[in-house]
Order: C-alpha cells, then structure tokens, then sequence
C-alpha cells in the first residue's frame, strides 16, 4: 500500500509504476525533486519505505531521477535507502538505474559501492549519458514501449512540471 499522502497525490512522493518489461519485472520511477514531501526525515524515510514495500511484491526495477537533487539527500539519505534495500529487497530488486545524476549524486554513490561492499549496490548503475544515449541504453535494457514513451516525456520537461498520466499499465 502506497502512504496516506500519495493515496490522495499519486505524484506526491514521485514513486510511480511506469510498466514491466517483458519478463514481468516491474518498472518504478521517482525522482526526488519531484516530491512534495515537506515534513521531517523521519517522517519522509517512513513514507518512502512504504512505497518500497509495494514495490517488493514482485521483482522489480528502479529508474532514479536525480535531477535538481538537493543536497539534504546527501550521504545520510543515499545509507538509509541502501540499509533499507539491503534489508528487504535484496532478492527482488534487480537494478536501480541512476539517471541525470549530478556530481554530489555520482561522487556519494561511487564513495559508497567502494567503501561499503554491499550486494544492493553493486545493482546500482549510473546512466549518464544525454537523452538520446539514454533512450538507446534503455532500449537495450529491455525497457522500451509505452514504458519508455513514457520516461522520454519526463526528460523533456521541467520538474516542476507534473507528471504525464500513465494509461497503459
């Protein structure tokens, strides 16, 4: 189940279910600076985790949008998601998939994946490349269709931007 304030806002928290790929793992999208979320930590991990939990009912993919990340998601955020991943989706999250990192975003997740070791983050891999390389690479990912149609729409707008409807899950 999804937390109380995305069942009223779907795009409240940005964790959204943009499709499966062919072999039925399910695709999430989130990108923090999408989220509206104004209360404390606590409260905003606690929320999080929520949604992890309905991701976890099957197994799964994460496409993180780290555009316009804020600093506050520092290294004490990006420990806390790892600890929860490790903990409790380690068997069903196959990948997480970092797009449009910013150098805080790619310099905290390499430091981590070397100074922690953990199996979660060794499925981290960042994408880098401009939008273009990035439509091929996931493509060749097994992500494309309507799910990539989709992602292909949220690349060209701003995020302040809601986000487009999803019709064909």
């Amino acid at each position: 189940m999804s937390c109380p304030k995305c069942q009223v806002d779907p795009e409240y928290h940005s964790f959204v279910n943009i499709g499966a790929l062919e072999d039925g793992a399910q695709i999430f999208y989130t990108a923090p600076a999408r989220a509206k979320e104004d209360g404390p930590y606590d409260q905003f991990i606690a929320n999080f985790k929520l949604h992890l939990n309905t991701a976890k009912e099957s197994r799964w993919i994460w496409i993180f949008d780290c555009e316009q990340m804020k600093q506050s998601y520092g290294f004490g955020f990006l420990r806390d998601l790892a600890d929860i991943l490790h903990k409790e989706h380690d068997v069903s999250l196959e990948a997480i998939y970092l797009i449009r990192p910013n150098f805080l975003v790619y310099t905290l997740v390499k430091t981590m994946q070397y100074l922690l070791r953990s199996d979660i983050l060794k499925k981290v891999h960042i994408l880098s490349e401009i939008n273009l390389a990035l439509f091929y690479k996931f493509e060749t990912l097994g992500i494309y269709g309507n799910s990539l149609h989709w992602l292909t729409e949220v690349l060209k707008i701003p995020v302040s931007t809601p986000l487009p409807k999803i019709t064909y899950i």
